[in-house]
C-alpha cells in the first residue's frame, strides 16, 4: 500500500475543492489488473465515540491487522496483526476506548474468510484484550455470537444477539443478551417468540422492545412490546408488504422500513408510535431501500438517501433543523458528484465522512463542526485514481419492470461503438448500482463496454415459496434478449460483439438466453454456474440448515426443473463458453460444472475451463483474482476484441 495514504491533508470545508484537486495519472488503460484484484486497503471504518480514534481492518490474502489512529496524528496506538487465516470480520467502538470485535476464519472448502461468530474485545492501545463468545480450546460456549448495538451512557455493557450451534434445527428461538466486556458476563434480555434468523432492536438506553423474524419458510413476522418484563405482540403488516425496524429514536418512535412485495416495488420509510404497525407518517421511498440520514446527535432523522436516479440522492426532510444547511455544505464541497455516507461521535463534534461514486472506491475524511474543518484520511483503494475512472450511466430497458435497472460503463477512453460485455450477477443480494465495480473498470480500462443487470432476477425474489411457479429463466431470459436487440440500436456499443457473463443463478440465465437466441452471442461465460437447479438444491451446503432452506424457499421457490434447465438444450449452443468455477465452492458445488462439462462433451460442444482448486465460491486470494482477470481477458479478446476475426 501507498504509504501516503496516511498522510495528514487538512482544510477548510469551504475551500476544500480548491486544495484537494486529482493528481496526473497513467492512463486506466496501464493500470495493472493485479490493482483492480486487490483487496482494498481499508474496510469497516469506525470512529470513536469522543472522535479521538479512528478504527479500521487491513485485510490481505491471509492476514488481517486491526489498526487504531489517533485521529489528532493519524499515529497508530494499535496494530493488532493476526495469524495466518484469522481474520477480523468487523469491529465496533462500545466505549470512547473499548472496541469488540468479530472473527472469521480461512477453513477447509472455503478460501474466503467466514465468519465464525467469535467475539472479542480490546482498548484502543491493544491493552485488556478478552475473549468473549465464540468456541476457541473449549472456551465459552458453543455459540454464534453477533453485536447488536452499544448502549448510550454505558461503557461497560453492549447487547449481542446469541445463537446456539443448530439451535434452529432443534427448533430453538434466537436470544439477545447484554454482555459485559470487561468480564464476559451475560445477562439474557430478550427471546425471539419463534424460531428463525431473528433481527433485534433495541431503544437509546438498550431495553430491546422489537424483533423481526424471518422463519424457516421465508415469511417475516414483527413482534413489539412495551418493556422488557412485557410478552411479545405480533404487529400485523400492510397488505403485500414486508416490514423491518429501522430505528427506535430517542423520542419513542420508531422508524420502519417498508418493502412493498407487488409491482411496483418500492421501499419507504415510515415513522410510527411504538407499538404501531399502521399509518405514521411516511417519510420517502424509492426502488431501492432508502437510507436514514440524522442529526449530528443522532436525534433526529433530517435527510434520506434514495436511489430513484442515475445516482442516490439526498431528500433532505426539515428544513428547519440548524444540520440542514450543514449537511447540505458538506454535500456540495466533499460530494458533489458523488455519495456521501456519515458516522457521528456521541455528541456530534465530529464525524466520519465517507465518499464515494461510479468512478471512486472510497475516500475518508474526518469533520469536525467546532473548526469547520475537514481533513482527508486515507482512500480505500489507494492505487485507483478516480480521474481515470469510466463513468457508469443508468440505462433505463424496455422490457424491465418498474423497479429494474441497468449500468452502463463505457471504456474512458472514448472509443467509438465498443464491443460489450453483458454482467448478470447471481441471485442472493446480488446489487449493480451505483457504485465503483472492480469487474466492470478493469473491462472499460481494455476497452469494453460494460452491462451491469440490477434485480434482473426480480420476478424470482417475489416468488411466493407456498405457490409453485413456472420457472421465471425462461422469461428472464427472453426479456434479457429483448432488451439487448433495443440496445443494438442506441448506437452506444457494437452489436455485432456481445459476450455475456453470468456469476451463480446469473449463469443459468446467462446459458438460458444462449440457447434461446444462439447468434446474439460471440462467447459466453459461467462463473461458479448453477445450470441444474434439482441437483443444485440437494448439493448446496444452504440446505443443510433450516436458515438456508429458508433463503432457498424465499428467493428459488419455483426456480427451475429438468424440463426448463439449459443443460437440456446445450447444443443449440454456437458461441465458445468459458467455465470459471472453485473446487471447494459449497454454494454452488464444483459438481454444477461438472456436470455441465459432461453435457457439452456429450453435445461434442467446446469449451475453455479455468478450475481452481484452493477457491470458492467467488475468488478470493488475490493472485487468482489477478489470473481469472487474465482468463476473462484472453477470452474476450479473442471473441470480440482486437484479437478476434474480422475486428
Amino acid at each position: 500500500m501507498n504509504k501516503a495514504a496516511w498522510l495528514l491533508k487538512s482544510v477548510t470545508l469551504l475551500a476544500f475543492m480548491l486544495h484537494l484537486l486529482p493528481a496526473q495519472a497513467a492512463p486506466a488503460a496501464e493500470i495493472p489488473l493485479a490493482v483492480f484484484a486487490a483487496h482494498p486497503d481499508f474496510t469497516e471504518v469506525r470512529l470513536s465515540p469522543t472522535g479521538d480514534y479512528v478504527a479500521a481492518i487491513l485485510r490481505k490474502d491471509e492476514r488481517s491487522q486491526l489498526v487504531v489512529l489517533r485521529t489528532a496524528t493519524l499515529e497508530a496506538s494499535l496494530r493488532l496483526q493476526l495469524q495466518v487465516n484469522q481474520h477480523v470480520d468487523d469491529i465496533w467502538w462500545a466505549s470512547p476506548r473499548r472496541l469488540v470485535i468479530s472473527g472469521a476464519l480461512q477453513t477447509d472448502g472455503w478460501s474466503a474468510p467466514r465468519r465464525t461468530g467469535e467475539l472479542f474485545a480490546v482498548d484502543a492501545d491493544g491493552k485488556n484484550q478478552i475473549y468473549l463468545s465464540g468456541e476457541r480450546d473449549g472456551q465459552i460456549d458453543h455459540a454464534f455470537g453477533w453485536m447488536i448495538d452499544p448502549i448510550a451512557d454505558d461503557d461497560h455493557n453492549v447487547l449481542m444477539l446469541l445463537e446456539r450451534y443448530g439451535a434452529r434445527d432443534r427448533g430453538e428461538a434466537m436470544s439477545a443478551h447484554k454482555l459485559n466486556i470487561d468480564t464476559g458476563s451475560r445477562v439474557r434480555v430478550a427471546t425471539a417468540p419463534i424460531k428463525g434468523q431473528a433481527t433485534f432492536a433495541a431503544d437509546a438506553s438498550g431495553r430491546v422492545l422489537n424483533v423481526g423474524v424471518l422463519d424457516a419458510l421465508g415469511q417475516h413476522h414483527l413482534y413489539a412490546r412495551q418493556d422488557e418484563q412485557a410478552a411479545w405482540v405480533e404487529l400485523s403488516m400492510p397488505p403485500n408488504t414486508r416490514v423491518g425496524i429501522e430505528r427506535i429514536l430517542p423520542d419513542g418512535s420508531v422508524l420502519y422500513a417498508e418493502t412493498s412485495t407487488r409491482e411496483p416495488i418500492k421501499s419507504c420509510i415510515v415513522r410510527r408510535a411504538a407499538g404501531t404497525s399502521q399509518g405514521g407518517e411516511l417519510l420517502g421511498c424509492s426502488h431501492g431501500k432508502p437510507t436514514v440520514l440524522y442529526s449530528f446527535d443522532r436525534r433526529e432523522p433530517i435527510a434520506l438517501r434514495l436511489y430513484d436516479s442515475d445516482r442516490p440522492r439526498l431528500m433532505h426532510l426539515d428544513s428547519e433543523h440548524p444540520d440542514h444547511l450543514l449537511l447540505q455544505a458538506l454535500e456540495r464541497d466533499l460530494a458533489s458528484d458523488a455519495v456521501l455516507y456519515l458516522v457521528y461521535t456521541s455528541d456530534g463534534s465530529k464525524a466520519i465522512i465517507k465518499v464515494i461514486s461510479d468512478r471512486d472506491p472510497g475516500r475518508y475524511y474526518l469533520f469536525d463542526r467546532a473548526k469547520n474543518q475537514v481533513r482527508y484520511l486515507f482512500s480505500q483503494r489507494d492505487e485507483i485514481d478516480p480521474a481515470v475512472m469510466s463513468p457508469r450511466q443508468i440505462l433505463k430497458l424496455p422490457a424491465a419492470a418498474q423497479s429494474d435497472a441497468a449500468f452502463l460503463t463505457l471504456p474512458a477512453s472514448g472509443a467509438n461503438k465498443p464491443p460489450l460485455v453483458v454482467k448478470l450477477r447471481g441471485v442472493y443480494g446480488a446489487s449493480a448500482g451505483w457504485t465503483w465495480d472492480a469487474d466492470s473498470q478493469a473491462l472499460a480500462s481494455r476497452g469494453y463496454a460494460v452491462l451491469d443487470i440490477d434485480n434482473y432476477d426480480g420476478a424470482a425474489r417475489r416468488t411466493s415459496a407456498q405457490v409453485v411457479q413456472p420457472d421465471p429463466a425462461i422469461g428472464l431470459a427472453a426479456a434479457l434478449i429483448e432488451n439487448l436487440k433495443w440496445l443494438r440500436t442506441q448506437d452506444q456499443i457494437d452489436g455485432d460483439r456481445i459476450c455475456i457473463h453470468g456469476d451463480s443463478y446469473g449463469a443459468y440465465i446467462a446459458l438460458t438466453a444462449a440457447v434461446q437466441e444462439p447468434a446474439l452471442f460471440r462467447c459466453i461465460v459461467s462463473e461458479a454456474g448453477i445450470v441444474d437447479i434439482d441437483a443444485w438444491r440437494k448439493d448446496t451446503y444452504l440446505s443443510e440448515t433450516a436458515y438456508g432452506r429458508s433463503l432457498i424457499g424465499l428467493y428459488m421457490s419455483g426456480i427451475g426443473s429438468a424440463m426448463s434447465s439449459p443443460l437440456s438444450a446445450i447444443g443449440k449452443l454456437e458461441a465458445p463458453l468459458l467455465l470459471i468455477h472453485g473446487r471447494l465452492d459449497s454454494i454452488v458445488p464444483y459438481g454444477q460444472a461438472k456436470q455441465l462439462m459432461k453435457v457439452l462433451d456429450r453435445e461434442s460442444v467446446s469449451y475453455e475451463k479455468y478450475i481452481e482448486s484452493n477457491e470458492a465460491h467467488g475468488f478470493y486470494l488475490q493472485a487468482h483474482r489477478t489470473k481469472r482477470y487474465e482468463q476473462l481477458l484472453a477470452f474476450f479478446d479473442r471473441h470480440i476484441g482486437r484479437r478476434s476475426a474480422g475486428t
